[in-house]
């Protein structure tokens, strides 16, 4: 019966650590994202359920609202689409690079 725990805890650890993944990206200026305006910096963004959290430059646990899409292929680089709205950077979606994962976010 341990093994079968152990073995059971071994399968399951890989997936609990890459539900974890943190995400990077760099913002050139200040842009909305989810309704909440981030500052031009580098932030890492964490996936919780539905909710993207980022962390860095001057700004501590952001939750917004996200959709985690699985594409058909890999991404390259690390891509942003965006609008701009009453002269402001709006971004909707954020291609992970080296992987096939988008981050939906509402406009």
């Amino acid at each position: 019966m341990k093994k079968l725990l152990l073995v059971t805890a071994f399968l399951l650890f890989p997936t609990i650590v890459l539900a974890a993944k943190d995400y990077n990206v760099t913002l050139e200026s200040p842009a909305l994202i989810g309704g909440t305006e981030l500052k031009s910096g580098t932030y890492s963004i964490r996936i919780d359920g539905t909710n993207a959290i980022f962390n860095g430059g001057h700004t501590k646990g952001v939750t917004v609202p996200v959709k985690v899409e699985d594409g058909a292929k890999k991404y390259d680089y690390t891509t942003l689409e965006h609008s701009t709205k009453d002269g402001k950077e709006v971004i909707t979606a954020i291609h992970v690079g080296g992987s096939k994962i988008t981050l939906q976010f509402e406009k």
